[in-house]
């Protein structure tokens, strides 16, 4: 038997070619034997709209305020990082130190679509929590309703964290509730030693 002469040359653009289209097999194999089909992929995700980044990006603007109320109104030193409070249970202490206002309902429902946005590709869930929004504004400001409803889905939102903003301004920075805010973050820090 005749020893084989191996060509130790080699073209490294066919390797590479070789090697992208046993990649693209191998990933077919893979999502089907997953069950997952591509297609329905990218249809499912689409593109990532306007109203729902600016959503993201209002979540993120509150959470950013409600992190500096909570960090400057302590008493004394208290690490709000050891406490590791999630967005949710910020906004429970917001609420709680402003008692139950039309704003809170706002910062409640602006995390509502938030949610709906990361834990759901259903627009029709949006446009009904944007439209809970609405009558909330509707409700807050009884005189504007007109103006109000004529707003866009996008301008209702900014709209909700101007009113939302402008509130935990007014509130925390003038000092109105700082005094409540320190007790209760005092009886939260409590609260979490006891854990």
């Amino acid at each position: 038997m005749k020893k084989g002469n191996f060509n130790t040359e080699f073209n490294k653009e066919e390797l590479l070619k070789s090697l992208d289209i046993a990649s693209k097999r191998l990933e077919k194999n893979e999502a089907r034997n997953l069950g997952i089909d591509s297609s329905s992929i990218e249809k499912a995700l689409g593109e990532i709209d306007d109203e729902a980044l600016l959503i993201l990006k209002c979540n993120l603007l509150l959470e950013e305020r409600i992190n500096e109320i909570i960090a400057s109104s302590n008493i004394y030193p208290l690490d709000i990082e050891k406490l590791k409070l999630s967005y949710y249970q910020k906004l429970c202490f917001v609420k709680e130190v402003l008692k139950a206002t039309r704003i809170t309902d706002i910062l409640f429902t602006l995390h509502e679509l938030r949610n709906i946005i990361a834990h759901s590709l259903k627009l029709d869930l949006r446009i009904k929590k944007v439209e809970k929004l609405r009558q909330i504004c509707i409700k807050s400001y009884e005189n504007m309703s007109i103006k109000i409803n004529k707003l866009s889905s996008k301008a209702i939102i900014l709209f909700s964290l101007n009113l939302v903003l402008g509130y935990l301004r007014a509130s925390f920075d003038e000092g109105f509730l700082l005094v409540s805010t320190k007790i209760k973050l005092i009886e939260l820090e409590n609260l979490m030693k006891e854990d």
